[in-house]
């Protein structure tokens, strides 16, 4: 199980992503059979 926020998770992903390295972070993202994001409801709307 892994706890985190969104917004620091997000802009992790987008950084990855920018850095060609998206699948080595979703990789770790998958190891966990229960992963918990919290304050989705903040996010806005244009991410």
């Amino acid at each position: 199980m892994r706890r985190t926020i969104a917004t620091p998770s997000i802009e992790q992903l987008m950084k990855a992503h920018f850095e060609n390295r998206l699948q080595d972070k979703l990789k770790i993202f998958s190891r966990y059979r229960l992963l918990i994001i919290n304050e989705i409801g903040y996010l806005t709307k244009d991410i």
